[in-house]
């Protein structure tokens, strides 16, 4: 993949992917109400298409640009920031826009949360039905180790209920730092680490239905 963005050394800001190096456009389409849209780019690194794949070729390269299917914005210095893939979007009961990554990185400060992956599911009253709606939910794998220590150091016991209502209360703690409409409303605990790509990317593709378990945010399942 070409570069086509440099965080400056001597500004540097963090989860920016930095300025557009020269040569290199980039643009923010059709923004929505908080500036995020999709970024396409356009330059003479950007590739010229797919070889003998026309179809897939006039998929991503439109009107001049390539389009990459992040969505992303820019703020007011030029520094562009990625939300997370467009597919992997999820529509609110109020019809704005929830991205994943954002909602995963605020449960990830939790020294309790080992990973979470979060996803659409849903919402059983929405008018009218044929619009996409979908709540917010999470599949939580917890750090045990971490639960482990704390264990030790404070000469308590983790059973199953105590770990659950200790991750309801991080998932609470979490997501007060969002919007409401982008917190989680139901989670599940997951054991095992989530299956990943070569990359150590979380294999999305393998949990876009949520588990019979899920309930409430007050209460957990299993998957």
């Amino acid at each position: 993949s070409p570069v086509l963005t440099l965080n400056p050394e001597d500004k540097q800001k963090a989860a920016s992917i930095g300025k557009a190096l020269a040569g290199v456009e980039i643009k923010v389409m059709n923004p929505d109400e908080d500036g995020v849209g999709e970024l396409v780019v356009r330059g003479p690194m950007v590739m010229k298409g797919y070889y003998n794949n026309p179809e897939a070729t006039a998929e991503v390269l439109r009107d001049g640009y390539f389009h990459t299917g992040d969505s992303g914005w820019v703020d007011e210095e030029g520094y562009y920031y990625v939300a997370g893939r467009i597919k992997d979007v999820i529509v609110s009961a109020a019809g704005k826009n929830v991205y994943p990554e954002e909602v995963e990185f605020a449960l990830a400060r939790s020294p309790y949360i080992l990973e979470a992956l979060v996803l659409g599911r849903a919402a059983e009253e929405v008018a009218p039905k044929r619009v996409r709606r979908e709540e917010v939910w999470a599949i939580i794998v917890p750090d045990y180790e971490y639960f482990d220590q704390i264990a030790q150091e404070r000469a308590i016991a983790f059973d199953e209920a105590r770990i659950e209502a200790t991750i309801k209360e991080e998932v609470s703690k979490g997501c007060a730092e969002i919007a409401d409409y982008k917190r989680v409303k139901y989670f599940t605990i997951r054991e095992e680490e989530f299956e990943k790509t070569s990359t150590r990317k979380i294999k999305r593709y393998l949990f876009r239905h949520p588990p019979v378990a899920v309930t409430d945010v007050g209460k957990t399942g299993k998957r």
